[in-house]
């Protein structure tokens, strides 16, 4: 499986809560990182949530890297963390409807403790 198979999704990936003009006018995002994020987007967030499975060494590497067992070293990871990193400054508490990562113990409402605004 290439690198453009990995992460396919068909649907394009939106988020209108935390992005409502989107991916590209936000100004946190460069052209390249919003039409990555628009194509692979469905496919990483379904990773990160563990509703659908990994299909590739790549997609097995993301899902280590979302579970904080690796550091994030390909440009599709570091691309998650960042939009990561942008939405939970926008108040966005999980993308899954849980803590993110393997922190159980972690209380969403803290969130902010992380974030310098």
């Amino acid at each position: 499986m290439t690198a453009s198979q990995s992460f396919s999704s068909e649907q394009k990936f939106f988020d209108n809560r935390h992005f409502p003009r989107g991916f590209r006018r936000s100004g946190t995002f460069t052209i390249n990182e919003a039409d990555l994020l628009e194509r692979h987007g469905q496919a990483m967030q379904a990773l990160s949530n563990g509703s659908r499975a990994p299909l590739s060494e790549d997609e097995q590497h993301f899902v280590e890297f979302v579970q904080g067992k690796v550091e994030g070293c390909t440009p599709l990871e570091r691309l998650w963390a960042k939009y990561l990193k942008a939405s939970q400054g926008k108040r966005l508490i999980t993308i899954s409807g849980s803590p993110r990562g393997t922190n159980d113990d972690s209380d969403d409402s803290s969130d902010s403790d992380d974030l310098d605004d």
